[in-house]
């Protein structure tokens, strides 16, 4: 069977709902304006309710979110041009998926600056691929000034990731939708081509433990903090960068695949098609195709309410098919996670549900993997210690960038020594199946990561600069 037809026998004719096209929205492969702008052309890269000639008495210059060909995005993003409906909107880009990330490439300049916003998120910022801090931004635009004494003659990458996962329009969390107005250079700067390059494409489809809900968070039953999520600490991000692979995440914390928990808001195979998974406009999934798919669903439709297994498994396949028609030569990974403790504070207890949808899919997937050999089953055992226990003492590996003696876990969720068990069997399981080679072992950046140690901005949302010790 030839990769051509490895699925041609099992995908069945579906229907799928065209794409919606936003007016107002300027595709991400259009060519953005590059020549220099003179007053006459100004106004085609102003912000709506910013001017750069007035910012620090017009000592910068600025490069609007807008300009693709100058800055570099890597996932799912809404882009708006100068003539957007709306005025607020104009040469904007907004996002709000996990992992998200846009870099600038520049030298010739002591000072990087970004404006941003997005209530309830959290950022990691990296300079020249070495972690610089963690930006939080709220519903006002803010300008973060990332880095005041450069040495000009430098050339310097800065690249900045969201570390929340999407807006919930529930308790569950309360985050918004992001907005990058930009970035902000020396007026003397010079914006060189950000050459980004990996070696694979992987894309993630999950819930909260694909969006690492809670890894940072202190031992406790109770809701974390936003600040306590750090998706590049999670499986996804690092198993990502073992194969040196650039990772599209589409996760939220409560999804499933025939089901939600709590029965709210549209179920995974319905958001993986949307650029913002809280909007209704849809995303060209022919426009960044992966090597790999990683799906790691299933559990929440086994929280209340319950879904039958029948109904779980018919929705997976579906989803399968679905994923297959749009990926048809990439080696799809479907993961069930599997604890040998159980968490004894649960409401429900994770293993139980774990072993359960192991049941689910492997029914679901019987027939299909014989159809199709580049689909696999890949089932991994996390060694989940008991909350008591976990307080007390420190007795696993040491995890790389771990900053403190004690790990740090979330009511039934997994910490990021957990993640890390994670992302390596899945490696391993990669690499066996498809022969390719895991470049660098496992690594994190630094956490837990304190309210204290966040850049705040001080001032008011029109002039608001503030730096990142």
């Amino acid at each position: 069977m030839t990769d051509s037809q490895i699925c041609d026998c099992w995908i069945e004719k579906m229907s799928i709902e065209p794409f919606l096209q936003c007016r107002e929205c300027v595709a991400s492969n259009s060519q953005s304006l590059s020549e220099s702008i003179g007053e006459n052309d100004y106004k085609e890269r102003q912000l709506f309710d910013f001017d750069i000639r007035t910012y620090r008495d017009g000592t910068c210059q600025l490069t609007t979110a807008s300009e693709t060909d100058k800055i570099h995005y890597s996932g799912r993003f809404l882009h708006f041009g100068p003539n957007a409906t709306r005025i607020v909107k104009a040469n904007t880009t907004q996002f709000d998926w996990p992992g998200t990330g846009f870099s600038l490439h520049c030298t010739n300049t002591r000072t990087i600056a970004v404006r941003l916003k997005g209530r309830g998120n959290y950022f990691n910022v990296f300079l020249n691929d070495l972690f610089h801090g963690v930006i939080s931004t709220s519903k006002r635009p803010k300008v973060f000034e990332l880095c005041s004494t450069l040495n000009p003659e430098n050339k310097y990458h800065v690249h900045i990731s969201k570390r929340t996962e999407p807006q919930a329009k529930s308790t569950l969390s309360t985050f918004k939708v992001c907005t990058l107005y930009g970035y902000i250079l020396d007026q003397n700067a010079r914006i060189l081509p950000c050459d980004v390059t990996y070696k694979r494409k992987f894309e993630f489809i999950g819930d909260s433990d694909t969006t690492a809900f809670g890894n940072e968070c202190k031992v406790s039953d109770f809701r974390p903090k936003a600040i306590s999520q750090n998706v590049h600490n999670g499986y996804a991000c690092i198993l990502a960068r073992m194969f040196d692979a650039e990772a599209h995440i589409t996760a939220w914390s409560g999804k499933g695949v025939h089901s939600n928990s709590a029965d709210w808001g549209d179920t995974m195979p319905t958001l993986w098609k949307k650029t913002i998974a809280s909007r209704s406009i849809h995303y060209d999934l022919e426009s960044w195709i992966p090597d790999a798919v990683v799906i790691n669903l299933g559990v929440n439709d086994l929280y209340p309410p319950i879904s039958s297994n029948s109904d779980v498994a018919t929705a997976y396949v579906k989803f399968l098919r679905e994923i297959r028609r749009y990926r048809p030569l990439a080696h799809i990974f479907c993961i069930v996670t599997t604890q040998t403790n159980k968490v004894e504070t649960a409401r429900v207890h994770r293993e139980d549900i774990s072993l359960q949808l192991k049941d689910i899919v492997k029914v679901a997937l019987m027939e299909i993997m014989r159809l199709d050999p580049r689909i696999h089953y890949t089932r991994v055992q996390v060694c989940l210690r008991p909350l008591s226990w976990v307080r007390v003492t420190w007795e696993h590996a040491q995890v790389p960038g771990k900053a403190g003696p004690k790990d740090h876990m979330s009511r039934t969720h997994y910490s990021v020594s957990d993640h890390v068990q994670i992302a390596t069997s899945i490696a391993d399981e990669i690499a066996s199946m498809t022969n390719w080679a895991i470049e660098c072992p496992a690594t994190c950046t630094p956490y837990p990561i304190t309210e204290e140690s966040l850049l705040r901005p001080k001032h008011s949302h029109s002039n608001s600069a503030c730096r990142l010790q």
